[in-house]
């Protein structure tokens, strides 16, 4: 009986090869996991900017509707319930097309753009 406890007493903890073989595996799991992980963030983002883009010409229409010949920023943030949305944080990238963060949304044209690029734009070069 003494010799069972000292054998189950004698091994405390992992040894070097186990903790290698653990570390090892998860960096073979993180490696597979982070590309798609990246993907499904970036279309979280372009997802956002469109529907900011949508939230703006639905206001521009309103504005329109309301009487403004050509609206512009000031009266599409007018009709916006939750104010103008703020630019996206970091860089986005549709297709060949990439949004750089801190990029504001504006209005050109009477239509809602970010940098150069409207809604039709986008969504073409991200094959929507």
């Amino acid at each position: 009986m003494n010799r069972i406890s000292h054998l189950l007493n004698s091994r405390r903890g992992f040894t070097l090869i186990e903790m290698i073989v653990v570390v090892a595996i998860l960096a073979i799991l993180a490696t597979i996991a982070y590309p798609k992980v990246a993907e499904y963030v970036n279309q979280s983002r372009q997802s956002k900017i469109l529907s900011d883009l949508s939230a703006i010409n639905t206001a521009i229409e309103m504005a329109k509707v309301a009487g403004t010949a050509d609206p512009g920023v000031k009266e599409a943030t007018a009709q916006m319930a939750s104010g103008w949305p703020s630019p996206p944080s970091s860089d986005v990238t549709f297709g060949s097309i990439t949004i750089k963060g801190g990029t504001a949304y504006s209005v050109s044209g009477g239509q809602a753009v970010i940098g150069d690029y409207t809604i039709a734009k986008l969504k073409e070069a991200a094959n929507l």
